[in-house]
């Protein structure tokens, strides 16, 4: 029987690779274990420290997504930290009207036209709010009010066409849908 000692040595060999190639994938796992945790935290952290602006672009990003209880936070998170405008309430107001939230909502568009009576938006959406809440009058008072600025708006018109018509002001609502034909004159479901 011829003894070799060359295979046993080619052996230790590739072991010996084996076990540098194992050590070098535990480096590297050992590593992103400790590395992952630091990046996680500083990106929470780089979030953490948002400008209220920033913030509130990050809502109005979710909010163009549908993603309501994301934006709702960045607005809240917004207010916060300092930033308190018409237009942040509006936009929170519009989240809680799209979650069907109506108090939430009325209550955000009211504080929107405290800060800027002009917002003619939120006096809109104040109506189309206090309507879904069966607030009838009051809503139709703010639909007025908003369709005195916002004239060309037809979806206004119509919102508070279908109001008086709900609330039996037939003549009214003949004078909405009047204006609508006017603003609309090619439509084909109006003609």
């Amino acid at each position: 029987m011829e003894t070799r000692i060359w295979p046993d040595i080619e052996n230790a060999s590739l072991i010996e690779q084996h076990q540098r190639s194992e050590l070098r994938l535990a480096i590297r796992c050992l590593v992103s274990l400790l590395v992952f945790p630091i990046l996680l935290t500083a990106a929470i952290h780089a979030q953490d420290n948002a400008s209220p602006e920033q913030l509130f672009s990050r809502g109005v990003e979710l909010l163009k997504g549908s993603r309501l209880e994301e934006a709702e936070s960045a607005f809240l998170e917004a207010l916060q930290e300092g930033m308190d405008n018409a237009v942040l309430h509006h936009n929170l107001g519009i989240v809680y009207q799209r979650q069907r939230l109506h108090e939430k909502a009325i209550g955000e568009f009211r504080e929107a036209l405290a800060r800027d009576p002009d917002l003619q938006a939120s006096r809109a959406l104040l109506g189309t709010s206090l309507l879904a809440l069966r607030r009838t009058d009051e809503g139709i008072k703010e639909l007025e009010l908003a369709a005195k600025s916002l004239t060309e708006n037809p979806m206004l018109r119509i919102q508070l066409a279908s109001a008086y018509e709900a609330n039996g002001h037939l003549l009214e609502a003949a004078g909405q849908y009047r204006e609508i034909v006017k603003q609309l004159p090619d439509d084909p479901e109006l003609a």
